[in-house]
């Protein structure tokens, strides 16, 4: 089958995505999709068996109160993955264009039941959850080259939704170092799905940091200048070497330290993300002691 054919567009990513049932109409055959199958005209009794249709997952959603937060998490970012793949001619279309999915997730998995949401009571923050919002927080745009954030509208730059092209986010079990102590968006309208006009993130983490961009793959952190091979670097949008700082925010089973990087807006502790890193350290600098804890904004 033609994966163009197939292929998602985002602007009808939740139809898709939602509907139990699709009806492709093709130059030469017709081609059908649900939930489990895969069919056309030449192959009625169905193809691509290793490969189950992307609106399969809506079966998997739950509502249920006692889900495992992570596994809930894991399974937005992986719907977030999918729905990044496609290309929207307008960005401010991006949120829109993923509200009624968002519903549907939060109505299956009681997102605004599980926690008591931020301080003004919302649980949908511009693409991401406040549920487990830290596992969230450290997803990549892999883009290439790197294109500048839309101007407009002006989204939290903590959010995937702020980045024009692809994005991935980490799927596994991280131990943190850092704790998300208030979180907030101002929508544009009552609808918290739709449009918003800022968002703020407050944390308590380690000091940042000071580090220098080499090269597009290449990061100087403190004192200790990494090669390519101990440390992937994923920019959100072109920065410049200098006047960056690293958010260290946590470490997966196999050793693997992930973070942020950001760069002061110029207003008290308030800083902007501009890429994230992944750093693959030696087995001395383990247990390299980091000071006392610090709190710090984004935007």
């Amino acid at each position: 089958m033609s994966k163009q054919l197939l292929r998602i567009v985002l602007g009808r990513f939740q139809g898709t995505l939602l509907a139990p049932r699709s009806l492709y109409f093709h130059r030469n055959q017709l081609y059908l999709e649900c939930r489990v199958f895969r069919a056309n005209e030449a192959f009625p009794q169905g193809l691509d068996h290793t490969c189950s249709p992307k609106r399969s997952s809506v079966d998997i959603w739950r509502n249920d109160k006692g889900s495992n937060v992570l596994n809930v998490s894991r399974e937005w970012l992986l719907l977030v993955y999918q729905y990044s793949q496609g290309n929207l001619t307008y960005s401010k279309d991006r949120l829109p264009a993923l509200s009624g999915i968002a519903r549907v997730f939060c109505k299956k998995y009681a997102l605004d039941h599980v926690n008591p949401g931020t301080g003004s009571g919302q649980h949908y923050l511009t693409g991401l959850w406040c549920s487990n919002l830290e596992h969230q927080l450290f997803w990549q745009g892999i883009t290439w080259p790197v294109a500048p954030r839309p101007d407009s509208p002006c989204r939290p730059t903590w959010s995937w939704v702020s980045v024009a092209g692809r994005v991935r986010a980490q799927i596994i079990p991280l131990i943190f170092n850092f704790r998300v102590l208030d979180a907030r968006v101002v929508p544009t309208t009552e609808d918290e799905y739709g449009e918003v006009t800022s968002g703020s993130l407050r944390l308590k983490c380690h000091p940042l940091i000071p580090a220098t961009l080499t090269s597009r793959q290449s990061l100087s952190i403190g004192r200790v200048a990494t090669t390519y091979h101990e440390v992937g670097v994923e920019l959100d949008e072109p920065i410049s070497r200098h006047g960056v700082f690293a958010l260290h925010g946590g470490e997966t089973s196999d050793g693997i330290q992930v973070g942020t990087l950001l760069q002061p807006t110029g207003t008290g502790q308030t800083y902007r993300r501009v890429g994230c890193t992944e750093l693959r350290r030696k087995p001395s600098s383990r247990n390299q002691n980091y000071p006392s804890s610090s709190h710090s904004k984004q935007q």
